[in-house]
């Protein structure tokens, strides 16, 4: 827990206010505390694909961003309701496509002996 809350407080230190010079994770951040959107994760991906159009998101972008506003987030007492009931189950979500899509594209690429010992 610790290393969570010393993420959270290195991330509360840094002041950036032109929204240019943030990274698409601080964007998603500030989307999620702006708006607590509660929907599934198949929403959340439409929805950051809507507010994001200039950035050509990828999956591992969106889990990346998703983990990281969820652990900023923990940190914040007004959000752990929140990041318990909402951003966890997404999170998981996320993370389970991810895995399950590496794992596909890994058996796609590798040859027949690679895939005997996978």
């Amino acid at each position: 827990m610790t290393a969570i809350n010393n993420i959270a407080s290195a991330y509360q230190s840094r002041s950036a206010t032109d929204s240019d010079e943030l990274s698409f994770n601080d964007k998603f951040l500030n989307y999620i505390k702006e708006n607590k959107p509660d929907g599934d994760l198949k929403s959340l991906m439409e929805e950051a694909k809507e507010l994001f159009p200039q950035e050509n998101m990828t999956m591992s972008q969106l889990n990346s961003a998703l983990l990281y506003a969820d652990t900023i987030l923990r940190a914040n007492p007004d959000y752990q309701e929140y990041t318990s009931e909402t951003l966890d189950k997404n999170s998981v979500q996320m993370l389970g496509i991810n895995m399950l899509t590496n794992k596909m594209m890994e058996k796609f690429t590798s040859s027949e002996e690679e895939q005997d010992f996978l």
